[in-house]
C-alpha cells in the first residue's frame, strides 16, 4: 500500500521568510501581508471584507432615502474628511445644483460640460461635471450620440435630457 501525499498548507513569504498559512485553494501566496507588494491585487479576504463594507453602505443608504425621501441628508464627505471639508460639503448639499441643470437642459436642450458650466457662471465647473454625471447615473440625462468641439480643440459628450 503506498502513502499518500500530504499538502504543505504553509509556505515561506519569499522576503522576510515568515510562514503564510494557505488553504489550499487558488494560487499559493509568495508574500506575507506585510510584505505583498501594492501592486499585486487584493487577497479573497480583503475582496469579501470590501464587498461587505459596500453591501452595509448601500443598505444604508437606502434606508436613509426611504425613511427622508430624494432629498435624504446622505453626507458628502468621508467620516475621515477634516472638519472644512465637512462644512464644504454641507454648504454645497442644499444648494440645489441637479435641479439647476435639469432647467437648463429645459431651456437650452442638448449641452457639452463646458456649455452647461458656462450657463451656470455662478458654479464651480467641476461641480458642475459632477452633479452632470450623477443625474446621468440616475437616469435624467443620456448621452445624445453626438460630439462637440470644446474651446480646446477636444471632442466632448453633448448630453441630452432622457425622455421616458
Amino acid at each position: 500500500m503506498t502513502e499518500q501525499p500530504t499538502l504543505n498548507l504553509t509556505r515561506t513569504c519569499r522576503t522576510c521568510g515568515m510562514e503564510i498559512a494557505y488553504d489550499g485553494q487558488g494560487r499559493p501566496p509568495v508574500y506575507c501581508q506585510s510584505c505583498r507588494p501594492a501592486h499585486f491585487p487584493p487577497t479573497r479576504g480583503e475582496v469579501n471584507q470590501l464587498r461587505e463594507a459596500v453591501s452595509r453602505t448601500i443598505v444604508v443608504r437606502e434606508h436613509l432615502r426611504r425613511v427622508h425621501g430624494d432629498s435624504s441628508p446622505i453626507p458628502r464627505h468621508r467620516n475621515t474628511d477634516p472638519e472644512t471639508s465637512r462644512n464644504a460639503a454641507r454648504s454645497v448639499a442644499g444648494q440645489g445644483v441637479e435641479r439647476e441643470i435639469l432647467e437648463k437642459f429645459h431651456a437650452f436642450g442638448a449641452l457639452t460640460d463646458d456649455e452647461l458650466a458656462a450657463t451656470l457662471p455662478d458654479r464651480y465647473p467641476p461641480t458642475v461635471r459632477t452633479a452632470r454625471s450623477r443625474l446621468f447615473r440616475n437616469g435624467y440625462l443620456a448621452d445624445s450620440g453626438a460630439v462637440r468641439q470644446s474651446a480646446r480643440g477636444r471632442e466632448m459628450t453633448v448630453w441630452t435630457l432622457r425622455i421616458n
